[in-house]
């Protein structure tokens, strides 16, 4: 067996594969599985960019309303600061029929989503982007529409007219089966796709203090800071036990007041020296003193 790739992977990545294993000198078919390997790369942190982008220094000397906030969404932000894992997705199932005749008055086209049942009723004149429409408004307000966290619309430009239903949460999957009709005559071909798998997120983040000390797991966030040294690591999928830290520091303003003098001539001189912070100095047109 052999098979080696040089690849330099700096995302989350999939490789297929196939093995077959034959028996020289022997009439048996050679006996094959497939399936595919998944490359888990090192984290790359922009800890400039995060440093200048999204860390808050304390307002005040002493005080405790500093932040780090880094954006999990839109993905173009995040990207801008971290790479190489995988980010939540909601999933998208699309659902599409075909009846074998015309829909008459009564009919009634079922669909269940997480175990819970949706149905609509044609009425007259109704076709198939019209039933599924009134399926989508039952999913989306009808009797069991705060049991399931989905949203559905219909695409009537496609033939034939699909249900579209979105999840409402990325990373939160669901399940769209069973499309029945009750009908005496009529049936439909049914088929239910889905079009966008979930995908959880895949970042571990783990925030410590400047002695390393593991205080906040789980969020690119990090609030009500005092001024210090705070260090992230980020791992994906839990592959690195030691992660690479990266040190951010939350600042804070401070005012110096100097050794008093007097002159001969009575001149009194107090020096005084001030430290803006760079979110300070960063809000144009606010005036410090």
């Amino acid at each position: 067996m052999s098979g080696i790739t040089n690849d330099v992977v700096n995302v989350l990545t999939s490789y297929p594969y196939q093995i077959s294993i034959y028996r020289p000198g022997t009439c048996v078919d050679p006996v094959s599985f497939s399936g595919t390997i998944q490359i888990v790369p090192n984290p790359q942190v922009d800890q400039e960019f995060i440093q200048d982008n999204d860390v808050m220094d304390v307002s005040c000397e002493g005080g405790t309303d500093g932040s780090i906030i880094i954006p999990i969404t839109p993905t173009s932000e995040f990207e801008k600061r971290i790479l190489g894992g995988q980010l939540s997705q909601k999933q998208v199932d699309a659902v599409t029929l075909v009846a074998s005749q015309t829909f008459s008055v009564g009919e009634v086209v079922r669909v269940e989503i997480d175990g819970f049942t949706f149905e609509a009723t044609a009425g007259t004149g109704h076709v198939t982007a019209t039933v599924l429409q009134s399926l989508a408004d039952q999913i989306n307000f009808g009797l069991n529409a705060n049991s399931v966290d989905v949203l559905a619309s219909v695409i009537s430009t496609t033939t034939p007219p699909e249900l579209r239903i979105t999840a409402d949460t990325a990373g939160v999957a669901f399940s769209t089966s069973s499309v029945t009709l009750t009908s005496g005559t009529n049936s439909i071909t049914s088929v239910v796709s889905n079009v966008i798998p979930n995908e959880s997120i895949n970042y571990t983040f783990d925030w410590y203090d400047s002695n390393d000390n593991l205080i906040h797991s789980g969020s690119t966030s990090l609030t009500n800071l005092q001024a210090g040294t705070y260090k992230l690591a980020v791992s994906v999928n839990g592959c690195t036990t030691s992660p690479t830290t990266y040190e951010f520091v939350v600042e804070e303003p401070s005012i110096t007041v100097g050794t008093v003098s007097e002159t001969c001539d009575g001149a009194i001189t107090v020096p005084i020296s001030a430290y803006f912070t760079p979110t300070q100095l960063n809000q144009v047109g606010k005036p410090y003193v």
